[in-house]
């Protein structure tokens, strides 16, 4: 046996040290000179679980997500009405009075904004011709309506702000973080936390439009209608998140949702459309993951029946019960199969939930994440 020294020691002061051996085979002759290795954790670990939090509404979110605007700033819904000026400044153009119609689009009146025209070049200007203080204003609404959504490559529809030199304020975000991108031909509402954008209480001129087209498959195909700033409505964030120092890898989220139901059939049975005795949700329950304030792209998922929780690729337990009076649903999903969903707080990472809808109604919902948390 040789000992050969690194650099370096372990926790007592000692040299860290590994031993080339030479063992025996079969035949009880000496073998090839080898490594004799061993592997242990670099982190410490310590196992915790950690419950979705809303620095006002704790960690019920059986809470109204919705609230009535006080202060509105209309920027676009189609030219139905002479707001801020749409323009193409490259690629394939957008159409700002498209007369396109189905069932429940355009959102208002009988012209909305065509984008199905639009690829990677494809960049617009929304110019209010003069600068608008966003002080008073939480949030940016509106309303699409998807024809198609490629999953090949990266497929996106950027929307942000820029100043009156036409210099980009905060972040362009991707409105797709917002919506559920696999459902088609049917209107959905997104609001966009200014936070998000990173331009609270900035002053800005004008928002972009810019649709991203990297890989196979076509572009997004899309509409847009009633767009306009918000001082309400961006609805009640919940956040999952590491503690300062640490990276946390969750390795499960569990959801559980009880209501007010009679479960038919076997007792805990229940229903797959809404949320047991509430209706199918009209803007849903966004799961997404967030750093450094804002949404990472393509990772958000749109929660409007039971049955969206119970479709979830890594759901892995489903587990009910009732006393004849309420009901209660639980789902669980599993991560670790992937190393888990890590968390780094240097990076401010976190998992989200925005609540969107009134929710009152559910005697109680909540969410809670397991897995383990290591120092840096």
């Amino acid at each position: 046996m040789v000992d050969v020294s690194f650099l370096g020691h372990d926790q007592k002061g000692a040299d860290a040290r590994v031993s080339v051996y030479s063992p025996q085979n079969d035949s009880g002759r000496a073998g090839d000179n080898g490594f004799v290795v061993y592997t242990d954790d670099r982190y410490q670990r310590s196992n915790e679980t950690k419950v979705a939090f809303n620095a006002t509404e704790g960690i019920q979110m059986a809470v109204d997500g919705t609230a009535t605007a006080a202060i509105t700033e209309n920027i676009h819904d189609g030219n139905d009405n002479s707001y801020w000026t749409g323009n193409n400044l490259s690629g394939g153009s957008f159409n700002f009075s498209s007369t396109f119609s189905a069932s429940g689009w355009p959102a208002d009146g009988t012209q909305s904004i065509d984008g199905t025209g639009t690829n990677n070049n494809s960049e617009a200007r929304i110019d209010k011709g003069s600068t608008l203080d966003l002080t008073p204003y939480t949030a940016l609404r509106g309303a699409i309506y998807l024809t198609s959504w490629p999953t090949n490559g990266t497929k996106q529809v950027l929307i942000g702000f820029q100043d009156s030199s036409n210099v980009d304020l905060g972040v362009r975000v991707d409105i797709g973080s917002y919506i559920n991108t696999a459902s088609f031909n049917v209107r959905q509402d997104f609001a966009i936390p200014l936070s998000d954008l990173g331009v609270e209480g900035l002053t800005i001129q004008s928002i972009v439009l810019d649709p991203v087209d990297i890989g196979a498959g076509q572009a997004p195909n899309f509409y847009l209608d009633i767009i306009r700033l918000q001082d309400a409505g961006e609805g009640v964030e919940y956040l999952i998140e590491p503690d300062i120092g640490t990276t946390f890898i969750v390795n499960r989220l569990t959801i559980q949702v009880e209501d007010v139901y009679t479960a038919s059939g076997a007792v805990g049975s229940f229903g797959k459309s809404g949320f047991l005795g509430e209706s199918t949700l009209a803007n849903g329950i966004i799961l997404g993951r967030s750093a450094n304030g804002a949404p990472i792209p393509n990772v958000s998922f749109v929660i409007n029946d039971l049955r969206d929780w119970m479709q979830f690729p890594q759901t892995v337990d489903i587990t009910s019960g009732s006393d004849g009076t309420n009901t209660w649903v639980q789902f669980s999903s599993d991560f670790s199969d992937n190393g888990g969903i890590p968390l780094n707080s240097n990076e401010r990472e976190s998992i989200t939930h925005r609540i969107q809808d009134d929710l009152t109604g559910l005697v109680d919902l909540k969410v809670w994440a397991s897995g383990y948390a290591r120092g840096e």
